[in-house]
């Protein structure tokens, strides 16, 4: 692997995209998350999100903590809802390589790094948004769709902002640009036309890095 190809390598995995996916046929009950959007935003979009579906409740924020995340009622990824038992203290990635600097395929000439979000051993080394972004941008969002959203309607709005930090969209009309518009005014998604990148009835999608300075 070359240079050139490692750093590539190396950027994909620091922009770890965390995306959440259940098929269930079931309304999962959401607790809401800062609003600070140029949207009318959903409850839903926010610094955080919680999976409330039937027994299970899992919160995940913005920054790659999963679990260890306070929305209000307690931390802790939970079976039961959100009194129940706590299964999951604190989660997230944790991540390791080696990066070859010679370009000549030795492991010995190799740098190895690492980082990764272990909340419970105090390691948070990941920030909101891709490399290069400031922490406070309002694009650096947990991004939520859902089967029964209305076409169209907020949270199809908001996928913009999560294209163009590297969210994937349905690209009905092939021109590479993602414009959720009713084409024919029917007030329903047809083939042709752009929509979310949704996958199951519930999708929550971010955008992290390892921008956080060394210890």
């Amino acid at each position: 692997m070359n240079n050139r190809k490692s750093f590539k390598f190396q950027n994909i995995i620091l922009l770890s995209i965390l995306v959440f996916i259940f098929s269930i046929g079931v309304y999962a009950e959401v607790e809401k998350g800062s609003n600070s959007n140029r949207f009318n935003k959903t409850a839903e979009t926010g610094e955080f999100f919680v999976f409330d579906i039937n027994n299970m409740y899992l919160p995940l924020d913005n920054k790659g903590v999963i679990a260890d995340v306070d929305p209000g009622g307690g931390a802790g990824g939970k079976f039961g809802g959100k009194d129940g038992v706590v299964y999951l203290f604190s989660s997230g990635f944790y991540l390791s390589g080696y990066t070859d600097k010679n370009n000549d395929g030795q492991l010995q000439n190799s740098e190895m790094w690492g980082n990764g979000v272990l909340s419970a051993s105090r390691i948070e080394d990941y920030q909101p948004g891709p490399v290069g972004s400031s922490r406070g941008d309002s694009k650096n969002q947990v991004y939520v769709v859902r089967a029964q959203d209305k076409p169209f309607g907020i949270s199809w709005q908001e996928w913009i902002d999560a294209v163009s930090i590297g969210a994937e969209f349905y690209d009905g009309d092939g021109d590479g640009v993602y414009n959720p518009i009713d084409k024919n005014g029917n007030g329903a998604w047809d083939s042709n036309e752009d929509r979310p990148d949704l996958i199951g009835d519930v999708t929550a999608w971010t955008v992290y890095n390892d921008g956080v300075p060394t210890a």
